[in-house]
């Protein structure tokens, strides 16, 4: 994704967290890399059994809102200072 069509792109979905048992679709603002980080464009998400303990309420690490989601599959959308992989690899 070019510096031009990245500053097109203002928001990306996320699925939160919102109380024990509720969640919700949520437009949200797309984060910008920091020094040695990558912008990935999440393609497929899974839910892992930790989030789903947090999901029922029953684990006090987990507390809303949170965007669930962290085994991801994707490409590399954009790059941070002093990363060195090429956007558009995964």
């Amino acid at each position: 994704m070019s510096n031009e069509e990245r500053a097109s792109v203002k928001e990306m979905q996320a699925l939160v967290y919102e109380a024990p048992r509720t969640m919700s679709l949520r437009k949200l603002p797309v984060p910008e890399p920091e020094r040695n980080e990558v912008i990935v464009q999440v393609h497929y998400s899974g839910i892992c059994g930790s989030e789903l303990s947090g999901f029922l309420g029953e684990s006090s690490i987990r507390r809303p809102p949170l965007v669930f989601g962290h085994e991801v599959s994707g490409i590399i959308a954009y790059n941070g200072e002093d990363t060195v992989n090429t956007p558009g690899y995964g």
